[in-house]
This record gives structure tokens, C-alpha cells and sequence, in this order.
């Protein structure tokens, strides 16, 4: 159903659309999903979008769409009579020395600002207000017309200027406006008159179950969504009551009973108290009759909420059903029981949305695949592993050589050395302070030992040698004798 505020609106096409705004409201964002949200009635909009009320030296106001005079910003007054202008003429001259028609003449022809804004004919410029400009008597340091400098003017859009050390300010803003950006450039640029800056600067106008208002500065309930009613008058808590029950039917107060015990459904989609439920609201929940094929708190029978994990929650034709996924979730199973079940900022399988896979090994991190880091570790020790099924094959190789080198083998208690002591032993005696602990913890962790590879290059040039060295014993052994005996 289509309830936008302060407006007449359609469905077109699955969308709901602004037809018509309410007198003295309009559509000025041009975004039919708030509605007609600009009251044509503030000093921003007065009027039409756009209208702002922006006077000489004044502040402004707005009534029935036609901009009006407020008052004149100190140090300035309205000496025309024409308040369409604003206030143009400035009262610390010598010619309207804090009036119209106060001008300084004789004996005292200067005009000075006193302290708390008073101002005085007076013969010589003295301390504070010590520098003359242009018959005025002036600090510089304070003076909005002449801040740091003779003829330096603060001034600013919908704002009272200021001066303090020298330096142009905000002093204060004109009613309906704010310095929210703090820059005295752009003076008090915010209408505080808005929904989101209501009185203030970013003091947003939320209404419970409803919309809000702030033409005058202060939030209030503008209306209620459907089914809802601002029965206490609070808009600290909205549109707080459900205006669905037996108790409160259609409207705050509105009790059903005797005939007409249950809250049911017109067909103009109103609440009327009735005296059974019927189609299409046909089930009776405690006397609110509803419709159970559409209810989220009571989505095919009584008191069966829709309440799906990280989603909203919708019922469609009594089963409840996932409406959204809450950011960085998605229903990738499809099945409503678990809601929205997978974390797609996370998930290799459905990395930033259902189905979107990571390839090629790649981790999934907020919600796009990343190249994960070589695993360098697993990489070294399965080189380890390779490096043990040589060393094994090796060691076989010289117990075999060794069986057949005489008194140079090796004693046969002899305890065989692991891959692993070899390392730790190679390492310590090399670097000549025995650490095989710490050697042995980087060889678990499957650092490569640099000395330990030269320590098993060396066993095997040994190894090598001796075999040939009882290669080239056995040639010589069988050998024949010299022809050079003599026979």
C-alpha cells in the first residue's frame, strides 16, 4: 500500500508515485519516496522550492507563501521605511550616530560605539575604540564594519556578523538557519526548518511509525502510517500505539465491544469495529482480525512473527519470507527457514554475492577475492619431506658401501642420525654455540638451515669417495700379475 506523506499518490509498475501534493507542501527533492516532504511555509521554501527569504542586514520570515521582515541586525536600522530592502543604513556614522535621526555635529562631531552597543557623540577617538575610520570611532579588534582594517565589512548569508581578534565570525544566524558547514564564508548556510536539521544542525525530525514535521524549528508528528497512532501526544515516541486492537480501533481511544467485539478491515482499508471478522482480514487474533496470509507477526496463524536471521522479514501468502538481506549477507540457500545464512565479505563460494566464486585458490576479504600469500611454510616442509626420502635413500647407499670399506666403516652400534639431527648438529657446531634447540625449531617450522644442506653435501662428496676408492681397490685386485717376472 502506498502511504506517502502529505501527498496523493498512485502505484505505477511497482513503484509508488507522487500524483498531487497537500496545499503548502511539495515535492522539492524530486524523490517520490519521502513524499511532498518541503513545507512551502519556512523561510528556506517560502512559497515555492527554492524561495529563500534573505533581506539586507535583516533577518526574515515567511507567511502565506510571501516573504516579511523580521528585524534589523545590530549596528544597522531601517531609516527608508522600506522594509523590502532590508535595513540599509548603517548607525555608526557621524550622520545616524545609533538612530535615523541622531546625526554628531560641533564640538563632537565623531561617532564612537560604546560597550553593550551604545553610541555617543564624541570630540577625539579614544581606547578603546581608538581608531578613527571615516568619523567613526572604532576597535578593531571587535568592530564588525571594520574588522582588522578601516572598511573590512563581516557579513554573511542569513547571519549576523562578528569580529574577534581582528578576524570576520559568525555572530548569530537569522531564525531557520544554522552555520553547519562552520565556515564563516558561507555564513549559516542550513535551513534549521528541514526534517533532517530541525532546530539545530544535524538534530534529525524521526517519528516513530510516522512521519515528521519542523516548520517552526521543532519536530512534531505530521501523520502516522497506517495501523498506528500518536495516542499520547508524545513525539519523543512517535506514532507509539497500534491502532489494530480491539482497544484501540481505527483510531486512538476507539474501543470494540458488545456487538461489534473485533477490530476488523473495510474494504476502503480503514479499521471499524465489527461484529466478526471476515475476508480479507478473516482471522481473529485476540480481536484484531488480520490477515494471516500477509501478516508478519502473525504470518499464517496467530503470534508466528517472521523474525529471519540478518534479513527483513516479509509473509507472502502465509509463509515467511526473506524481503532484503541486512549488508553483507545473502540467501544463497534459498531457504527462508535460515534468512539470509551466508557472510558474502567472507565466503570463497559467494564472495560479494550469491554463486560468486573465488578461483584459482584466492581468499575472499570484504567482499572481493584477494590472492592469498604463497603458503611458504607448507611449500618448505614438503621440500623437507623430499629432502628426508634423499637423505633415507642416501644412508641406504652408504650402509651399503660401508659394508665393503674394511676397518674405515662406520662401528655397527653406531646410532643412525635423523635429517633432522643432522640439521640441529651442523648448525650448532658451525655457528659454535650448541642453540639446537632454536635450530631445531626452525627446521619444525620448516625453515631451510643453509648449513645443515652443506653439512649432507659433504656427507655425500664422502660417501662418494670411499665408494670409489673401493671401486678402484677391487680393479686393482683383479688385476693379473706383470709379464715383466721373470718366469
Amino acid at each position: 500500500m502506498c502511504n506517502l506523506p502529505h501527498a496523493t499518490e498512485s502505484c505505477g509498475e511497482g513503484t509508488c508515485v507522487v500524483v498531487l501534493c497537500d496545499a503548502g507542501w511539495s515535492d522539492c527533492d524530486s524523490d517520490p519516496t519521502n513524499g511532498c516532504e518541503t513545507s512551502l511555509a519556512t523561510v528556506s521554501a517560502c512559497g515555492s522550492c527554492g524561495n529563500a527569504c534573505d533581506l539586507t542586514n535583516a533577518s526574515s520570515t515567511c507567511s502565506a507563501g510571501t516573504c516579511g521582515f523580521g528585524a534589523c541586525r545590530a549596528g544597522y536600522a531601517s531609516c527608508d521605511d522600506d522594509t523590502s530592502n532590508g535595513c540599509e543604513t548603517a548607525i555608526d556614522s557621524p550622520a545616524h550616530c545609533g538612530g535615523c535621526s541622531t546625526a554628531c555635529a560641533g564640538l563632537a562631531p565623531l561617532c564612537t560605539v560604546g560597550i553593550g552597543g551604545t553610541y555617543t557623540c564624541v570630540a577625539l577617538c579614544a581606547a578603546p575604540t581608538a581608531t578613527n575610520c571615516s568619523s567613526s570611532c572604532v576597535d578593531l579588534a571587535t568592530n564588525a564594519r571594520n574588522c582588522g582594517t578601516c572598511g573590512n565589512v563581516c557579513t554573511g548569508q542569513h547571519a549576523e556578523g562578528g569580529c574577534a581578534a581582528g578576524l570576520c565570525t559568525v555572530a548569530r544566524c537569522d531564525p531557520g538557519w544554522g552555520n553547519c558547514d562552520s565556515d564563516v564564508a558561507t555564513g549559516c548556510e542550513t535551513p534549521t526548518t528541514t526534517v533532517t536539521d530541525c532546530g539545530s544542525c544535524g538534530s534529525a525530525c524521526n517519528v516513530a511509525h510516522g512521519f515528521g514535521r519542523c516548520e517552526t524549528g521543532t519536530c512534531e508528528v505530521d501523520e502516522c502510517e497506517p495501523g498506528w497512532g500518536d495516542c499520547n501526544g508524545s513525539v519523543g515516541d512517535g506514532c507509539e500505539t497500534s491502532v489494530t486492537s480491539a482497544a484501540d480501533c481505527g483510531e486512538c481511544g476507539t474501543s470494540c465491544s458488545g456487538s461489534t467485539p473485533v477490530c476488523g478491515l473495510r474494504s476502503d482499508g480503514t479499521r471499524a469495529c465489527l461484529a466478526a471478522c471476515a475476508d480479507p482480514a478473516a482471522t481473529n487474533c485476540g480481536g484484531t482480525c488480520i490477515d494471516a496470509r500477509y501478516d508478519e507477526q502473525n504470518c499464517g496463524s496467530c503470534d508466528n512473527i517472521c523474525a529471519l536471521t540478518n534479513a527483513t522479514s516479509a509473509c507472502i501468502q502465509s509463509m515467511c519470507v526473506v524481503g532484503s538481506c541486512d549488508a553483507g549477507f545473502g540467501n544463497c540457500d534459498g531457504m527462508a527457514m535460515n534468512g539470509c545464512e551466508t557472510n558474502i565479505l567472507v565466503d570463497v563460494a559467494n564472495c560479494g554475492g550469491c554463486g560468486l566464486t573465488c578461483e584459482d585458490g584466492n581468499q575472499c576479504t570484504s567482499d572481493r577475492c584477494d590472492p592469498i600469500a604463497q603458503n611458504v611454510g607448507a611449500d618448505i616442509q614438503e621440500q623437507q619431506r623430499a629432502r628426508y626420502q634423499e637423505e633415507g635413500d642416501h644412508q641406504q647407499h652408504r650402509h651399503e658401501a660401508d659394508e665393503d670399506v674394511g676397518d674405515d666403516q662406520l662401528p655397527s652400534n653406531a646410532p643412525e642420525q635423523t635429517s633432522l639431527e643432522i640439521d640441529v648438529e651442523a648448525v650448532a657446531e658451525r655457528n659454535g654455540r650448541g642453540n639446537e634447540r632454536d635450530v631445531a625449531d626452525g627446521v619444525e617450522r620448516g625453515e631451510p638451515s643453509r648449513a645443515a644442506d652443506n653439512q649432507r653435501q659433504e656427507e655425500r662428496d664422502d660417501l662418494d669417495r670411499r665408494a670409489d676408492e673401493k671401486r678402484a681397490s677391487d680393479e686393482r685386485a683383479d688385476q693379473p700379475l706383470s709379464n715383466d717376472i721373470d718366469t
